[in-house]
């Protein structure tokens, strides 16, 4: 039960991330509203720490034992990292890095925010107590 549900909800906020970004591109937010880049990349963040919290225990393809919180919160704040790492690169691959002014700046924000989704995603987690019966199971 937990794990459909959890899915469900992994799911649901994939499509607004998804409806947001192509929003975005459409309507040039990411270049009139300033902010509008955080948001994205702080609900990515959640997104990332729900996704692998859900695939690294409850999908049943990856077998990982997790017996303490600050395993599992380092575990989700790597991962949120490792992916927005990799999202940079690819934004400065294809050009998109040159378009910011400032884009150091603008790459250490993106990153904080995909950090702060990331921790985020944990705490609703927590808050759910998927976290107790994932250690409980453990």
């Amino acid at each position: 039960m937990i794990r459909e549900t959890l899915l469900k909800q992994i799911f649901v906020l994939i499509v607004c991330i998804v409806v947001l970004h192509f929003s975005a591109l459409v309507f040039y937010l990411y270049w009139s509203i300033w902010w509008y880049d955080e948001v994205v990349h702080y609900l990515g963040g959640v997104w990332i720490a729900l996704a692998s919290l859900w695939l690294f225990f409850f999908s049943g393809y990856v077998h990982l034992k997790a017996n303490r919180s600050a395993q599992i919160l380092a575990m989700v704040v790597i991962f949120a990292l490792t992916i927005g790492v990799l999202w940079e690169l690819f934004e400065f691959l294809f050009g998109e890095s040159f378009i910011v002014s400032n884009y150091e700046i603008d790459t250490l924000s993106d990153l904080l925010m995909d950090i702060a989704g990331g921790l985020s995603g944990y705490l609703y987690f927590v808050f759910r107590k998927y976290e107790k019966i994932l250690i409980e199971n453990n």
